[in-house]
């Protein structure tokens, strides 16, 4: 799985919109890879994007994913 190689990192922004992984997946309601990124030990919830400072509970409030909003306060 990409997720366990070493010489990637889950919290480098992309160069385009400046969001990491567990941003796209928060935003887009992703439930399933929200899960597979928080049990990763060195994903940062609390990350913001580099284009508008929004965090991961931001952007799932925000598009209104109330499931993923309760897996990040969890």
């Amino acid at each position: 799985m990409l997720l366990e190689r070493e010489d990637v990192n889950c919290n480098m922004a992309d160069l385009e919109y400046g969001c990491m992984p567990l941003l796209w997946a928060t935003g887009k309601g992703h439930e399933g890879g929200v899960n597979i990124l928080l049990e990763l030990h060195d994903v940062n919830p609390n990350l913001t994007d580099t284009r508008y400072g929004g965090t991961s509970l931001s952007w799932a409030a925000g598009s209104r994913h109330a499931e993923v909003v309760k897996m990040l306060l969890e």
